[in-house]
Formats: structure tokens, sequence, C-alpha cells
């Protein structure tokens, strides 16, 4: 049985909530400090999206009729993809402050990425283009000054409601498993057992390093995870597969 989901610490009054870590920001991508307002960074946006830095509203009169509203997707304009290439996460276990967690990142990850923190805990890790967000996703596991940093891509109209914790993506191998059942469909549903499969990594799906498959899956951390799993071969024959857990947080 895992633990419970971990109580996280949001930033203290007065401390900086978010950072542009990486190389250069000398890039397009990167926004300078509107006139008037030194040291402020308006919020990085992709190419083709616009993201005005101050905008006036509108008083639709009609949704104080009905304490009510309706988005459309019209109305989100360049926000809605402003957020595409985004991960969110958190520190298993106790806090390790603002500054530690920047510092990793800049040295360990190497690509520009924008780092914040929500006062709910969640950490907001957004990336100018996918290809870096998936090389981050894909490269775990992480961990800042020893305590595990447990990362997935930010779901669309993601909830920061803290209760969202206890289904996480975590790398689970299969070692020793018939080479024959290495096939998309055997692994969707060995990891299905666990989870919600997500998808493997670059040596299985290429079965460049045979002595166990890897599998990255969205599991319950509050439920009762396995440790083997009986699996009945095309020809009849049963075995059990040793499941390994690579990432699983301790709280």
């Amino acid at each position: 049985m895992v633990g419970i989901a971990p109580s996280l610490t949001p930033p203290t009054q007065g401390q900086a909530s978010s950072a542009n870590l990486g190389p250069s920001t000398s890039s397009p991508l990167h926004g300078t400090a509107p006139s008037g307002t030194p040291g402020i960074s308006p919020p990085h946006h992709h190419p083709g999206t616009t993201v005005p830095s101050s905008s006036s509203l509108v008083h639709f009169s009609e949704f104080t009729v009905t304490s009510s509203c309706h988005f459309l997707d019209s109305d989100l304009g360049g926000y809605k993809e402003l957020w595409q290439f985004s991960l969110v996460g958190f520190i298993a276990g106790k806090f390790t402050g603002y500054t530690s967690i920047s510092k990793y990142v800049h040295s360990t990850w190497k690509c520009n990425v924008n780092f914040s923190m929500h006062d709910s805990g969640w950490l907001i890790f957004k990336f100018t283009s996918e290809l870096d967000m998936l090389a981050v996703l894909n490269g775990g596991s992480y961990h800042v000054f020893g305590r595990l940093l447990i990362l997935k891509h930010m779901p669309e109209y993601f909830d920061f409601d803290t209760s969202d914790m206890v289904r996480l993506p975590v790398w689970v191998k299969f070692p020793n498993l018939p080479l024959q059942c290495w096939s998309p469909l055997c692994l969707s549903n060995l990891a299905s057992v666990i989870g919600k499969p997500m998808h493997a990594d670059r040596p299985t799906a290429s079965m460049t390093r045979l002595s166990y498959a890897r599998v990255l899956i969205e599991v319950d951390l509050l439920a009762d995870l396995p440790s083997l799993i009986n699996i009945t071969l095309p020809n009849s024959v049963s075995i059990s597969q040793v499941v390994s857990y690579e990432s699983l947080p301790r709280f």
C-alpha cells in the first residue's frame, strides 16, 4: 500500500514564484519588460499566439442575471496554446525550496523552461517546444536533494486541486518479459493491470535493450500496486511477470 499524498508547502510571502531557466533569453519567445515595469517580463508565448500584457474587459450583463457563464473556444484566444507544452509536478516529501528547484532544473534539463509555483503546491514548468517538454518528461527520474520530483503533462483545463496528486505517472519495468510479448498490445494489456498506460520508452519500442520492458503508467498512489502479474501466453502456458516500480514516491 502506497502512502497518502504529500503535504506541499506553497511559496512563502515575498518569495519569487517564477523564473525563466535555460540558455539565452534573447529568443523572440522571450518578451521584454513593458515600459515602466522594470524587471518584469510578460508571459512567454508560442509563435503565432498573441497575448496582450494588458487588455480591457467587457461587461456581459446577461451573465449577471444567470449567475453563470459559458466560455467559447474563441474566447480563449492565444491563452489556449500558451500552456500546451507544460508539465506540472511536485516534490515527494518535504519541500526543497524554490531556489533549489530552479538551480536543479537549470543545471539538469539544459533547455528553455519557465518555472512557476502555484499556491496549491503544484510546480509548473512551461517549455517553448514540445520536443524539450517530451525530452524532460521521458528523461526521468529526477531527484532534488534526494527528493523525488514527480512530473506529468499538464492536462487541458487543469484543475490545481491537490487531490489530483494521488494519480501520477510512474515508470514501471517488466524484467525478463518474453521478447515475443513486447508488442504495443501486449505491453498495453500488461500495463493496464497496474493503471493507465501512457507510452513505452525508446529502448523498449526499438528493442535495443532486451533485459526489461519499461513503460510509463499513470497509477493511483493510494491503490495496492501488484508486484507480480499472472500472464497466460498464446500457447496456454502461464507465467508470473515481476513488476518493478522505478520511481514510486515514498512519503
